[in-house]
C-alpha cells in the first residue's frame, strides 16, 4: 500500500510539473496580477507583452476586435465589465466618453505622458486628454503609380480607365464624399445625405474594391491605379518594393489617432496605469512603430519625413466621426454595396 501511495504521489508531482504552466508567476506563489485589454489585433507586439509581464509581474490578456463599431457595441452590451483597458480611434473615444464607459486618467501615475508629441494632444474629441492618451497615429494618403498632386475631390471625378481602392469604413467614405460636396461639415441633413449617397454610387464605377489590407496586392498586380488609405499601408508597400508614390491629399488631410482609455468598470487602476506608462516608453514606441509602420507618439522618435513636416505645418487635421445618424450611415452603406453601376 505504501509503495502504491508513493507511486501515486510521484505521478501527481510529474503531472503538475508538466501540465501546470505559468507565465511570469510561480503557481505556488501569489497569483499573477492581470489586466484585460480590448484592442485591435496588432495593437501591441508579443515581445512587449512579455517584457511588461517580466518587469511588472502583470499579465495582459488580449481581446481583439476588428472595428471600432464592434468594440463600442460590445462595451455597451456589458457596460465595460470584463475589460480594463481599451484601444479606441479618435471618434470612438468621443462615443465611449458620452456613454460613460471610460474613466478619467490619473496622469500623475503616467510619467511618460511628458514624452508625447504635443501635436497629438488636446484634439477636439478629448480636448484635455481627460479620458484618453494617444499611442499611435497615421495620416491618410493618396497612393499612385506616378507622382501626382491629387485631392480627395479628384477621386470623385471621372477617372477614365483608372481603378481606385477606397476605404471599407462607411464613416470614412461618407466624410470623404461629404467634404467633396460641401467642404468641412459636421452634420448632414437628410437631403445632403442623399446627395452623398448619389456621389458614392456614381464613384463606384471606378472602384476596384473597398479594402485596406488588399490594396498592396491590387497595386502590385496592376488591378488598381490609385488608392486612398492609411499611411501605414502605403509605407508597407514602399518597404516591400512596390513602385508607388504617396502624398497627403492637396485639399484636406485626415489623420487617425489610436488612443488608450481606461474602462469605468475596472478595479485594476494601478495595473492599467502601469501598462499605459510602459507602452508610452521610448523603447515600446520604437518597437511598435518599426513593426507596424504607423508613426510613434514619442516626441524623440517623430520622423523627419517631409510628409510629417507637412502635417505639422498645415496644423489642420481632420478626424472621422458620424456626420449622420448611425442607422442612416449603415443603411447608406448597405445600399451602396448592393448598387450596380
Amino acid at each position: 500500500m505504501c509503495r502504491v501511495f508513493y507511486a501515486f504521489l510521484w505521478m501527481v508531482a510529474i503531472y503538475m510539473s508538466i501540465f501546470i504552466g505559468h507565465r511570469g508567476c510561480n503557481w505556488f506563489q501569489k497569483p499573477c496580477k492581470s489586466i484585460d485589454f480590448f484592442c485591435w489585433g496588432d495593437t501591441i507586439e508579443a515581445e512587449l507583452l512579455e517584457e511588461f509581464e517580466a518587469s511588472h509581474g502583470i499579465h495582459v490578456n488580449i481581446h481583439p476586435f476588428s472595428s471600432n463599431e464592434e468594440m463600442v457595441v460590445k462595451l455597451k452590451a456589458v457596460q465595460g465589465k470584463g475589460y480594463d483597458l481599451v484601444c479606441a480611434s479618435d471618434y470612438a473615444v468621443r462615443i465611449l466618453k458620452e456613454e460613460g464607459l471610460i474613466a478619467p486618467i490619473q496622469k500623475d501615475k503616467i510619467p511618460n505622458i511628458t514624452t508625447i508629441d504635443p501635436y497629438l494632444m488636446h484634439q477636439n474629441f478629448d480636448p484635455n486628454n481627460e479620458v484618453s492618451l494617444p499611442v499611435e497615429w497615421e495620416p491618410y494618403v493618396i497612393v499612385t503609380k506616378e507622382a501626382a498632386n491629387l485631392g480627395i475631390k479628384d477621386l470623385f471625378k471621372d477617372l477614365g480607365e483608372d481603378r481606385l481602392v477606397m476605404t471599407s469604413d462607411p464613416i470614412e467614405a461618407i466624410m470623404y464624399a461629404a467634404y467633396s460636396l460641401y467642404g468641412k461639415i459636421d452634420h448632414l441633413s437628410d437631403a445632403q445625405l442623399q446627395e452623398v449617397g448619389k456621389l458614392l454610387k456614381k464613384q463606384k464605377k471606378h472602384i476596384e474594391a473597398y479594402v485596406d489590407h488588399r490594396a498592396k496586392y491590387l497595386m502590385e498586380t496592376g488591378n488598381c491605379d490609385l488608392a486612398l488609405l492609411r499611411c501605414g499601408f502605403a509605407r508597407l508597400m514602399e518597404q516591400d518594393g512596390v513602385p508607388i508614390h504617396y502624398a497627403l491629399p492637396k485639399d484636406w488631410h485626415f489623420i487617425n489617432i489610436e488612443n488608450l482609455a481606461i474602462t469605468s468598470s475596472t478595479k485594476k487602476t494601478d495595473e492599467v496605469h502601469a501598462f499605459i506608462n510602459f507602452f508610452l516608453s521610448k523603447n515600446s514606441q520604437k518597437v511598435h512603430s518599426e513593426n507596424t509602420l504607423v508613426y510613434p507618439v514619442h516626441k524623440e522618435l517623430i520622423t523627419e519625413s517631409e510628409l510629417v513636416k507637412e502635417i505639422h505645418q498645415k496644423n489642420d487635421p481632420q478626424f472621422f466621426h458620424y456626420i449622420a445618424k448611425e442607422e442612416d450611415t449603415r443603411d447608406l452603406w448597405v445600399s451602396l454595396k448592393g448598387h450596380q453601376p
